[in-house]
């Protein structure tokens, strides 16, 4: 019985209903009346041309040609009604109006980009992508730091958030019940009754089965305000695609982190479900934290039912240092350059996937990545393909234990053309690294919540931090990416064709099989 009361477990058996009640409907349909089987064919048949011709990446379009060729009695009806792009116009259109809001207030140090292109060309490329592409300029960061595990950047976290003062921002994929929530949700329940603003962002899917269902009014009650990105109804909907993958926490406009962390004890080692977990995370201040700053409340504007106005001035932090009167960060090295980056799924620029092919398709030396799936679209492996045998030193990093069974079966599916395109794999020995890591010839480093899967890199809302080596910058944040990266190699099988051609014909099969469902995982 306490199962069929939770309120996730409840969720989903309406759902199955819905989808078993409208299933029987269709068939019976097709079944005694002649005109409705073939104005169904039809649809599916209309759907098939109009995906063959669309501008979708070439794995959507197979999926859902193969679907409809399987099902051609439903197959037109599931793609008309759950195709994301149906709705993406309407959410596209409200969100882009409070980001646009959000960017009049950026911070604004466009001669930094100049800099850039004058000490590092490939990092001015990159960054100048970032900026047309996100709205927001390279900033100075006088103090950040790199969380190689996730206990690091938690220890930190709670320590910003005990000396807040005026407002303690956090949105998250993710939130379970456990020692890590009871911690932070103790100081944030403090604070609030400090009169410190507490707001609180989480995803509809994410937080659906972690939390009880008065989550909501548990947080209210404490003095917390919350927003619930995307809430999963008790109805069959299109938009149950469209997630909210960011992981923020801003801390009175000064301090900001992002990374791969949701707030759950796994995350940080407290239970152990997969091996060890390895993630990543990275803290920023000046311009940089005011711009995620702005980044929070441009979702909190999106996310308010009743269309209430942020005035951005409520929560500007006093003027930090500019660059010239400190321009170093706290190891004593020049302070690097940070840009924000944001990813929202339903335009048609996919920024996550352009930024990765920057990097790479950049890179002189060496790419070095670090992601929990890989399963990624031809453009990115052909940028890697591509970088490889050009004589650039790729090296990726997946688990070694897996936490999906299904989705680690379309990662390996991949590792033939990696391996035989001179691309170097490293399975994580200890256990799952969620680790979202780049860095490519030691100038220039991104850490964020995006994975290299279809459903992160064009169905999520995603962020991330890019970072760019200042010259003559020593010890700085991307040399700590890149040394995390080279330490963890030590902990790490490397995977070669010997050991692919041990995999039976069945394994293999089974493999290449999967990535058909990729675009779903």
């Amino acid at each position: 019985m306490k199962y069929l009361t939770r309120f996730a477990n409840v969720i989903a058996l309406l759902v199955i209903a819905q989808v078993t009640f409208f299933g029987a409907l269709v068939w019976q349909l097709h079944r005694l009346y002649l005109p409705a089987s073939i104005a169904l064919i039809a649809l599916s048949v209309l759907c098939v041309l109009f995906i063959a011709t669309g501008e979708t990446h070439p794995i959507f379009r197979l999926t859902w040609t193969v679907v409809i060729m399987f099902m051609p009695i439903f197959g037109g009806i599931i793609y008309v009604f759950y195709n994301r792009r149906n709705i993406g116009r309407l959410v596209e259109r409200s969100f882009a109006q409070s980001y646009n809001r959000a960017l009049t207030e950026r911070s604004r140090e466009h001669e930094n980009i100049n800099i850039l292109r004058e000490t590092d060309p490939n990092s001015y490329r990159t960054a100048l992508y970032l900026e047309n592409a996100v709205g927001f300029s390279p900033a100075q960061v006088n103090d950040c730091k790199y969380f190689p595990v996730g206990e690091d950047k938690l220890a930190y976290l709670i320590n910003e958030m005990r000396n807040a003062e005026k407002y303690i921002f956090l949105e998250y994929f993710i939130i379970e019940e456990g020692i890590v929530w009871d911690t932070i949700f103790e100081i944030l329940e403090q604070k609030a009754a400090e009169g410190i603003d507490v707001r609180l962002i989480i995803d509809g899917a994410g937080c659906l089965y972690p939390l009880p269902w008065k989550f909501k009014k548990q947080m209210e009650q404490a003095g917390i305000k919350i927003r619930i990105f995307n809430p999963v109804r008790p109805l069959v909907s299109v938009r149950i695609t469209a997630r909210n993958h960011r992981k923020i926490a801003v801390i009175d406009g000064k301090k900001a982190f992002c990374g791969g962390l949701n707030l759950a004890d796994q995350y940080v080692n407290i239970k152990e479900m997969f091996g060890h977990f390895k993630d990543s995370a990275v803290m920023v201040d000046s311009g940089t934290a005011w711009d995620m700053t702005l980044m929070f409340l441009s979702m909190w504007e999106f996310l308010d039912k009743k269309g209430e106005k942020i005035n951005y001035n409520d929560f500007r932090p006093a003027p930090h240092l500019k660059r010239g009167d400190s321009g170093r960060d706290v190891r004593n090295g020049i302070a690097p350059y940070a840009v924000p980056m944001l990813d929202i799924p339903h335009d048609k620029t996919t920024v996550s996937e352009h930024t990765f092919i920057s990097f790479i398709s950049r890179a002189e030396e060496y790419v070095y990545v670090t992601t929990p799936y890989l399963m990624c679209g031809g453009e990115i492996l052909s940028a890697l393909y591509t970088a490889a045998r050009s004589g650039v030193d790729v090296r990726i990093i997946v688990p070694y234990i897996a936490d999906k069974r299904l989705v680690n079966a379309v990662t390996k599916s991949y590792y033939r053309s990696l391996l035989e395109n001179h691309v170097r794999l490293f399975e994580y020995v200890p256990g799952f690294i969620h680790a979202k890591n780049l860095i490519a010839d030691g100038k220039r480093a991104m850490v964020g919540t995006v994975n290299l899967d279809y459903i992160s890199l064009y169905l999520h809302y995603e962020c991330g931090i890019c970072f760019f080596k200042n010259t003559g910058g020593k010890n700085s944040i991307v040399d700590e990416i890149d040394r995390d990266f080279t330490e963890t190699l030590d902990k790490c099988k490397e995977v070669t064709l010997y050991d692919i051609n041990r995999w039976s014909l069945t394994k293999r099969t089974l493999q290449r099989t999967s990535r058909l469902f990729a675009p779903f995982l």
